[in-house]
């Protein structure tokens, strides 16, 4: 019984170490088909079934994907998460429902013709409120805003920490609502 356990026990290890396996209907919410799992491995189906048969079962039926393939989900995971954690780290700071939010998000704006005029008022405000601040805050606004990089990659741009362009934006943004005030 000893030797199974640890039979088991090294046979789940050197699956973790050999694939990466992924819940289709937690990756994919509504997904419905009968295939649940995806394992992310450079194996061929062939050699899983082979080299993990007791150990594959609870994973059947399943797809096979290359590691450029899961390397792809997880930079996209990655990518989401981190606009997602942006959103709710940085909406309020910003105050994502005043006047600014337009436009920064044009999208969000109604299509009518005072809207339009207004726009334009707002948007040549903006234009004269961004060229008041400094060089490198019209750099980081520009890049963070307009460009939609990530704090983190500007600094890296930069080679600055993340807390400076975390604080040189909200300086700016600071800024901005004075400029417009």
């Amino acid at each position: 019984m000893a030797d199974h356990n640890m039979t088991n026990i090294n046979l789940e290890a050197a699956f973790a170490k050999d694939c990466k396996v992924i819940n289709l209907k937690y990756e994919y919410p509504g997904f419905s088909e009968k295939t649940q799992w995806a394992i992310v491995t450079a194996l061929t189906e062939k050699e899983i079934n082979t080299k993990y048969a007791d150990f594959i079962e609870k994973y059947t039926p399943y797809i096979v994907l290359t590691p450029e393939q899961g390397q792809t989900i997880h930079k996209f995971n990655q990518n989401e998460h981190k606009h997602e954690m942006r959103s709710k780290l940085f909406q309020d700071q910003y105050n994502a429902t005043d006047e600014l939010s337009g436009f920064f998000h044009p999208e969000m704006t109604v299509d009518n013709l005072f809207e339009k005029v207004n726009l334009r008022i707002w948007t040549e405000k903006l234009r004269i409120a961004i060229a008041r601040l400094t060089p490198i805050q019209q750099r980081r606004v520009y890049a963070y805003y307009f460009q939609g990089k990530t704090m983190r990659e500007i600094a890296e741009d930069e080679g600055v920490g993340f807390t400076k362009i975390q604080k040189s934006i909200a300086a700016a943004v600071e800024n901005l609502k004075k400029y417009l005030a």
